[in-house]
């Protein structure tokens, strides 16, 4: 009897490790958009592209929330994402070479010529950050535009607050591993009661 006990709870051990290891890893990935989400919502105000205010440049970091004015190029590209193909746009700032900007698309209308705009969204690194070097080589291979190394791409219209998709995903799987380590732990409990009652037997 205490022979099949052990192999149970080595079993649920080891089914325990595994599914804790891909929840953790699960977390993690979105955790950034949890604390993305509840950080604050006034953005870094980078000024206009042409007269970069330098100093708040200097400090933005992958993943802040960002404000930057400038002239809307033709030049760019269509993408489509997620489930329902989402139809974005990619184009850059005129005069300036350190921001490529992504915007979801509502309508046709939208974006049909260059315009005046205050773009806000989430910035990511040229250097530092994955989606963003794509972006960065997309410009320089597929459209032959430089960008400066030293720029952001960022993400138009992703605000704190506002994009919930990660925080109920990022809670779902924390809800997930709460199940995991009540299952792990519930057999435990039975099988040292089932030895008390053998020991005072």
């Amino acid at each position: 009897m205490k022979k099949i006990n052990f192999y149970i709870g080595r079993k649920n051990l080891i089914t325990f490790l595994v599914a804790s290891v891909i929840l953790l890893v699960a977390m993690y990935s979105f955790f950034d958009n949890v604390l993305y989400f509840f950080a604050d919502d006034t953005p870094i105000d980078l000024g206009d592209a042409l007269e970069l205010n330098t100093e708040a440049f200097s400090k933005v970091e992958n993943g802040d929330y960002v404000q930057i004015k400038g002239i809307t190029s033709i030049q760019g590209g269509n993408i489509k994402k997620g489930l329902f193909g989402e139809r974005h746009i990619v184009y850059y700032l005129n005069g300036s070479s350190k921001f490529i900007i992504e915007s979801v698309v509502k309508n046709d209308d939208e974006n049909v010529g260059p315009a005046y705009k205050t773009i806000k969204g989430r910035a990511y690194a040229f250097k530092t950050n994955k989606k963003a070097k794509k972006m960065f080589d997309f410009f320089e291979k597929s459209l032959f535009i430089s960008m400066k190394e030293d720029g952001f791409f960022i993400e138009e219209g992703v605000e704190p607050r506002t994009d919930y998709a990660g925080l109920v995903i990022f809670l779902l799987f924390l809800g997930l591993m709460v199940v995991n380590v009540v299952l792990f732990v519930r057999p435990l409990k039975s099988d040292n009661s089932d030895l008390e009652e053998i020991d005072e037997l």
